[in-house]
């Protein structure tokens, strides 16, 4: 299943363009939870220690990048960027 579609939001909406959370590869993670750790706006909130970590609020996500900067597995956590904000990241 998509992740959209877990979400219930249709492929391509509105409310899943404006939605980009950190998106976790489960193959890729190694469950040590230094993404939720390092979140300032507690976007993992509620993930425990040992197993994947949940994007809980996706709204809060600033794209400032620190869980992906802190993962110790390269590819393990991407971060979509909405295109209003690519121009903060050229």
């Amino acid at each position: 299943m998509a992740d959209h579609q877990k979400r219930g939001w249709p492929a391509g909406s509105r409310m899943e363009m404006m939605n980009m959370p950190p998106v976790i590869d489960i193959d890729r993670c190694t469950h040590c939870g230094l993404c939720a750790d390092m979140c300032s706006e507690d976007v993992f909130y509620g993930s425990q220690k040992k197993e994947v970590p949940v994007v809980s609020y996706p709204k809060e996500c600033w794209h400032c990048n620190a869980c992906v900067n802190v993962c110790p597995v390269e590819g393990a956590i991407s971060l979509r960027i909405p295109l209003p904000m690519l121009v903060c990241y050229k």
